[in-house]
């Protein structure tokens, strides 16, 4: 038995990590009841983590009908991550018994559960999935024999898991997979602990580059877009010594661009299926609990999805025909969206939603 306690800095939040020893193959422990059949999905839809009581959470994309999806009785932690098909989500159940976290890959039709930490030959916590174009494979940020995070990848038929960026003397996280399968972009601490880049590398382990080195920036959670033109990326420092943004690039590293204003802390940025929003997690005001936004990457238009709910790690659902709808229809933006700001003080025309009362004890 090992016992590890993991605090990852996250520009200006953090969280830890609590780990006791490996999960087993077998007894797995119970999962979340399901509460809505996700492929029957009709519209885009955002599910994100609720912070008081560890329910997924889903909302439409037009900030309405927000609802509990996995029921938090077994202390779900972790949002899930889609496969491209839209046929499976990996993710992440806490066991209150024996506190320990344990990966999984669940089928959206059948509901079979696969154990991902059963991988024989590893002793590993991996956390922040990101599946592979072609549906094999999962990046991870993973706690191996070192004192550092690296980037692993396990296939989900087999169990194998690689150590790709191999570096003990160095945190790298947040893979996030091209969509051509070839590379992964990630971030990492490589020449001090008070500078944090982003990187690209081969699946293989070989090949890496770094993209951005704007010290004294803190450069984090790189996303590739879905066509692969851009990786949207979070900053903190870039603009200004307490600045902490959303921005994003060419695949290469140029054509830097600021895709928010301000300056407050992000986290969690993801692409929408078209190309066109990232949703992100945001705190408001200090003494305001997380919400949820997403933010036009052309046009810089900022909408708030949820009001005091306090949500982690919104992102969309790539499942049912959400996946393959637009989130910005011709001509329908300021219909379907609506204003910034209502004449009643709520963003986006909406009436605070609050979550269910089982939620928040």
């Amino acid at each position: 038995m090992r016992f590890l306690v993991r605090f990852l800095s996250l520009g200006t939040a953090a969280f830890a990590l609590l780990w006791i020893g490996a999960p087993s193959a077998v007894g797995a422990p119970p999962l979340p009841r399901a509460l809505e059949d996700v492929t029957k999905l009709e519209k885009p839809t955002i599910c994100f983590e609720g912070w008081s009581g560890w329910g997924l959470y889903l909302i439409d994309w037009d900030g309405q009908n927000q609802r509990l999806w996995m029921d938090n009785k077994t202390r779900f932690a972790g949002s899930p991550a889609w496969s491209p098909d839209g046929e499976r989500a990996a993710f992440v159940v806490y066991t209150e018994g024996n506190n320990s976290y344990t990966r999984f890959l669940y089928d959206l039709t059948t509901r079979r559960v696969t154990n991902l930490s059963a991988a024989a030959d590893q002793d590993l916590t991996l956390i922040n999935p990101s599946w592979s174009p072609d549906g094999k494979w999962l990046a991870y940020t993973g706690y191996g024999d070192f004192a550092f995070w690296d980037v692993y990848m396990q296939n989900v038929e087999t169990g194998k898991v690689l150590n790709i960026t191999n570096s003990p003397n160095h945190d790298d996280d947040a893979p996030s997979w091209s969509p051509d399968g070839k590379k992964l972009a990630f971030s990492s601490i490589r020449i001090s602990l008070d500078r944090k880049f982003i990187y690209v590398i081969d699946i293989k382990g070989a090949n890496e580059i770094q993209l951005t080195d704007d010290f004294p920036a803190r450069d984090s959670y790189p996303r590739w877009s879905p066509d692969g033109k851009k990786i949207a990326f979070q900053s903190y420092g870039r603009s200004n010594p307490t600045s902490f943004d959303l921005y994003m690039m060419d695949p290469d590293g140029t054509n830097i661009e600021r895709i928010t204003f301000d300056e407050r802390g992000k986290s969690s940025a993801r692409w929408s299926p078209d190309g066109k929003w990232l949703t992100y997690g945001m705190q408001p005001d200090r003494d305001k609990p997380h919400d949820a936004y997403r933010v036009h990457v052309e046009t810089k238009e900022v909408v708030r999805m949820t009001v005091d709910v306090g949500v982690h790690s919104p992102r969309w659902v790539l499942a049912g025909k959400s996946r393959f709808l637009s989130v910005d229809p011709a001509g329908k933006k300021k219909a379907q969206w609506g204003a910034v700001k209502a004449a009643g003080g709520s963003e986006n025309n909406q009436s605070p939603q609050k979550l269910p009362e089982r939620a928040r004890e």
